[in-house]
């Protein structure tokens, strides 16, 4: 299993999220996001790949190994095609293996 965390502004620590929330962008505009991902399985985790639920949001780059309580990075970016009032909450879906040891 995967955790998704991002970083508290001004805090300098790591809170754990549910859905990604990329807020408002204007339309033309790219907003990116920095996640940092946790194992919490009891294995390594290799050839890890994540899924988007929205289509508009790009993976710049995913992790592809976790060692066993290990961290990783996940950045997104969304490209905007139109304004919306409420911005944009999405969440992500990994595959992978996990090897036990």
């Amino acid at each position: 299993m995967i955790e998704v965390y991002e970083e508290t502004p001004g805090k300098g620590t790591k809170e754990k999220i549910e859905s990604i929330d990329f807020g408002i962008v204007e339309a033309g505009q790219s907003k990116q996001k920095r996640l940092y991902l946790k194992n919490i399985s009891k294995g390594y985790i290799k050839n890890l790949r994540v899924k988007c639920s929205e289509s508009n949001v790009k993976i710049i780059k995913c992790s592809d190994t976790l060692s066993i309580s290990g961290w990783g990075d996940l950045i997104l970016e969304w490209v905007c095609p139109l304004t919306l009032e409420k911005g944009l909450k999405t969440s992500v879906t990994f595959e992978g293996t996990v090897i036990l040891e």
